[in-house]
């Protein structure tokens, strides 16, 4: 995807309208690269795909990756929310307290310092 980086928000909405198009026929290895290309953050439209198409993903993906995938991109999005570009700086209150609150994340976060 050309735009997969240069800009993010308009590539997930490309891949999320080409999901409902092809809302009746099964997941492919390809459809599922498709899908996990660029996905960074729980606001990226490709998330709710992801959530909602779990069952046929873990048909292609194994269930331990899909779920590491998960927890990674739950991780991205309290970063993304913690850190303030400008002063480069991270609201550590902010970062501890997700993590904390979500115990799934919190053993995230011990495996990844």
């Amino acid at each position: 995807m050309l735009t997969i980086y240069e800009d993010a928000n308009f590539s997930g909405k490309v891949t999320k309208k080409y999901f409902e198009v092809k809302s009746d026929k099964a997941f492919s290895q390809e459809d599922i690269q498709l899908l996990l290309s660029g996905l960074m953050n729980t606001e990226d439209p490709r998330y709710e795909i992801f959530k909602n198409k779990k069952e046929e993903i873990v048909k292609i993906l194994p269930a331990a990756q899909y779920e590491a995938f998960d927890k990674n991109i739950k991780m991205n999005t309290i970063i993304k929310k913690a850190y303030n570009p400008d002063t480069k700086t991270l609201n550590t209150e902010y970062f501890l307290t997700e993590t904390q609150r979500k115990p799934s994340e919190k053993s995230r976060l011990k495996k990844c310092w």
